[in-house]
């Protein structure tokens, strides 16, 4: 999970540089990216109406394990709010990254990033935490 957690730290800090890189946002762009403490059994990622919820399995990595579409409107109702629950009870110190409509500009969290960069590199060694979070694994 911490080598997970490193590469999903890693494509926040390359998230970042593209929006920043790249011209303007319209203004109903948003994003937001939290770190949270509780223990996640499903990724769920949404955009737009389509829902996509994978598994955390003790014999899979995270990012190896197998992902459903969700396509009936009660169980994405039941995913969303699960997560919707867990993400609002993210503190806002725990944000990453945010893109609004009520920021001109995209906020980066650069020292809960160096914080979560020196926890991982402790954990993992700095030539393994460096190689996953710059995408070469």
């Amino acid at each position: 999970m911490l080598a997970d957690l490193a590469i999903s730290l890693g494509i926040c800090q390359r998230l970042y540089d593209l929006i920043r890189a790249a011209p303007p946002l319209p203004p109903t762009a948003q994003l937001d990216i939290r770190v949270y403490d509780e223990v996640p059994h499903f990724a769920y990622h949404r955009e737009d109406d389509d829902v996509i919820v994978g598994f955390y399995f003790l014999s899979a990595l995270g990012s190896a394990s197998a992902a459903f579409e969700v396509l009936d409107p009660q169980t994405k109702a039941f995913f969303e709010g699960h997560f919707a629950t867990i993400f609002d009870r993210a503190a806002s110190d725990g944000r990453i990254i945010e893109v609004s409509s009520h920021r001109t500009v995209p906020d980066f969290n650069a020292t809960l990033y160096r914080n979560l960069c020196d926890v991982l590199t402790a954990d993992l060694g700095g030539d393994r935490c460096e190689a996953l979070m710059s995408g070469n694994r």
